[in-house]
């Protein structure tokens, strides 16, 4: 599971744009959360390959960090 910090979205608008973005790479078991500003999936490809995805569609974005136990 790979999960992402998305700047930028403010509606579900975006929610929709970043999953169809995430999708369009094949992500699978996806979920963006407005909220809190995520996006967690399956990854079949290396997170630079989604993160510049986002980029095209106007998202910044970095991998989250895990918070230590």
């Amino acid at each position: 599971m790979l999960k992402l910090e998305v700047k930028g979205m403010k509606c579900e608008g975006c929610v929709s744009a970043v999953t169809d973005s995430l999708r369009d790479l094949a992500a699978r078991d996806i979920s963006v959360s407005l909220e809190h500003g995520t996006a967690s999936f399956e990854a079949g490809l290396d997170a630079d390959n989604y993160i510049d995805a986002l980029a095209e569609a106007g998202f910044a974005a970095i991998v989250a960090q895990n918070p230590k136990s």
